[in-house]
Formats: structure tokens, C-alpha cells, sequence
């Protein structure tokens, strides 16, 4: 009989849409997979033993670094490597590779030499700690009123375009917003919840509108919707 070959896998991370394999970088160590910690603060009382542990809210963690290690091989293109390593974007690793981080590489990455020709290092991705769905959930479109099953651990921001047909209402688990245009006929508008803005066009939308912005919290989510439909970018998301 014969022997079943071990099949070698190799680590790696995506970094702004370009995979490590490709730039002559071996992962020699993946940072570990973290619960980001709650932001909270503590209160000391008085003839209280100890002290109060207050949350800074539901769902608010502090972001962390992920240290990725890496060994850059001899024939890599050093200065596209340090080029590539800076600044802002998303990271994928792979022992976690169907979730992304938005991420900011916040220190310098110092290159030591290991032998003649390897260069090692340590790479700090300062990542926010609600990591995304990777590759991104798709958008869902709404003709009438329904619901919407969030599958992340913490509530998402979503983005709506809604095409109003009148002075629309949107209703998501008891919040409502009303959205009152100044033209007579249909027209499209984008509500992104997290940046709280509404644009038409690339351009701040002119009509006006009352309520707060949505929050899918996790699980069923139900919608209601009188004048309009929706499509949904869920931005599902997950600590």
C-alpha cells in the first residue's frame, strides 16, 4: 500500500488586495486569532470593596495589534516591499481567511538580516476590532417589507439605496426614519449608517429627513418599508 502524502500548508496574509506569496515573503508566524477587549472603565466606590467595572457601551472593543512575522526571500524586490507594507487597508490571514480586518500599519517594519541574503521582520497590523465577512457578503434587495437575519456577533451598520417613490419611511427593529424629497418624481438616495450621511450622486442629498441612523443587531431584523425599496449593504460584522 501506499503511504498518504502530508500535504504542506503555507501561511500567508492578503494585504491591500496583494497576497504575501506573491512578493517573496514567507509567514513564519501568524498572529493569533483575539477577542478584542471591551472598552470600559473602572469606578472606584466608596466603602465599596474593590472597584466597579462600567462598559463603555454595547459592543465597543478597543482595536489591537496583530503581529504578523515574516522572512523575506533573496530574490524579492525589497524596495516594492517596503512600499507595499505602509499605511491603510484591509488584511486577510490565513488561518483566519474568510474574515477581514480594516487595518493601519502604525510602526516602522525593521528588517533584520538572518545569514547572507534573508531579511526577517515583524509587520504590526493595527486593526479596528470588528472584523468583516471576506470575500464581502452580497448586497440584498428589498422590493417590500421583510427581514433580514444578521449572522455576525455584534450589530453592523449598514449601507441603504433607497429609491423613494414619496415621502418614504424605512422602520428597522423599532427605529424609523422618514426621508421627505424636494423634487416630485422618483429618486435614488444612499444612507450609509456608519458615516451617518445621505448622498445622491456623489453629492450631499437635498431633501431632508428625521431619525436616527440603523443598526442590524445580530440575528432577525425585520424591515418595513412604505414608499420605497431598498437594497442593502449589510456590513456584517464580527469581534
Amino acid at each position: 500500500t501506499h503511504g498518504r502524502r502530508n500535504s504542506v500548508v503555507v501561511p500567508w496574509f492578503i494585504w491591500n488586495d496583494i497576497d504575501s506569496r506573491t512578493m517573496g515573503v514567507w509567514v513564519s508566524e501568524l498572529p493569533p486569532i483575539t477577542r478584542a477587549a471591551e472598552r470600559y472603565k473602572e469606578v472606584q466606590v466608596l466603602g465599596r470593596a474593590g472597584t466597579l467595572i462600567l462598559k463603555q457601551g454595547d459592543n465597543v472593543h478597543e482595536g489591537y495589534v496583530k503581529n504578523c512575522k515574516i522572512t523575506v526571500r533573496a530574490d524579492a524586490d525589497f524596495q516594492t516591499l517596503l512600499e507595499w507594507l505602509t499605511g491603510d487597508g484591509q488584511v486577510i490571514f490565513s488561518n483566519e481567511p474568510d474574515k477581514a480586518y480594516t487595518a493601519h500599519i502604525a510602526a516602522e517594519v525593521r528588517f533584520d538580516r538572518k545569514g547572507n541574503t534573508l531579511k526577517t521582520a515583524t509587520v504590526p497590523f493595527y486593526v479596528h476590532p470588528h472584523k468583516a465577512q471576506y470575500p464581502p457578503e452580497s448586497d440584498i434587495a428589498l422590493n417590500t417589507s421583510g427581514s433580514l437575519y444578521n449572522p455576525g456577533s455584534v450589530s453592523s451598520r449598514p449601507i441603504l439605496t433607497l429609491t423613494l417613490t414619496g415621502t418614504a419611511t424605512v422602520e428597522i427593529g423599532g427605529n424609523s426614519m422618514t426621508f421627505t424629497s424636494v423634487i416630485n418624481t422618483q429618486e435614488t438616495i444612499t444612507v450609509d449608517c456608519d458615516a451617518e450621511t445621505i448622498m445622491k450622486n456623489g453629492e450631499i442629498w437635498g431633501g431632508t429627513y428625521d431619525g436616527d441612523f440603523f443598526q442590524l443587531a445580530p440575528g432577525t431584523n425585520t424591515i418595513t418599508l412604505t414608499d420605497c425599496t431598498a437594497v442593502v449593504t449589510p456590513r456584517w460584522r464580527w469581534v
